[in-house]
């Protein structure tokens, strides 16, 4: 049997992209891999985007930590 193909031709309608609503300010998310890690931290004050790549030795994880620590994701006493 035959699959039947859209007939519908043209450009996809292109919806605008809306920011989630924030619910804890303060937290970061990690995406962890095997050779890097990409943390996205809350929004900086100029609105935009705040996203940084580490590397998995060691080293580039503590300035993973000490990133995290400026953004204030983490609180040290």
């Amino acid at each position: 049997m035959a699959s039947k193909k859209s007939k519908r031709r043209g450009k996809k309608k292109v919806r605008p992209i809306q920011a989630l609503p924030v619910i804890r300010a303060n937290s970061a998310g990690i995406d962890l891999g095997s050779r890097e890690h990409w943390v996205c931290g809350p929004a900086r004050g100029d609105n935009k985007v705040n996203v940084q790549q580490f590397g998995t030795t060691t080293p580039q994880l503590n300035e993973l930590a000490d990133w995290l620590v400026s953004c204030p994701i983490i609180k040290l006493n």
